[in-house]
């Protein structure tokens, strides 16, 4: 079997250390109604360090999916995801321009609705 120094295929951290078992309850899936998309660098993806693999660890798909930035086919997969619903849809990521949760929110708030095309 593998040994406790090789990597998970799933989470990505060491066999001894991994943290896919037991899976996530399916009462706290259901309680979890988000499909969250994980964008990464291709340097990133099978790092211990990436914490995005976390996510599909917890919540495995279909609830979730890695996407590896510049390959075409994961890339064209992200803008359909992206796609599916662009009114709803969050993207994450540190910058100047982020804004909080609660910015968010004031400021959909204060834009009139629109309607579906």
């Amino acid at each position: 079997g593998p040994g406790p120094r090789q990597q998970c295929k799933r989470c990505w951290l060491f066999n001894c250390q991994c943290i896919c078992s037991p899976p996530t309850p399916p009462a706290v899936l259901h309680a979890f109604p988000h499909r969250t998309l994980v964008y990464l660098h291709v340097l990133e993806f099978g790092r211990q360090s990436n914490t995005g693999a976390l996510v599909a660890a917890a919540f495995p798909p279909p609830q979730s999916g890695i996407f590896v930035a510049g390959l075409e086919e994961h890339e064209q997969a992200f803008q359909r995801e992206l796609a599916r619903n662009p009114t709803r849809t969050f993207v994450l990521f540190p910058s100047q321009d982020s804004v909080t949760l609660d910015e968010f929110v004031r400021r959909a708030s204060t834009q009139p609705p629109t309607s579906p095309q």
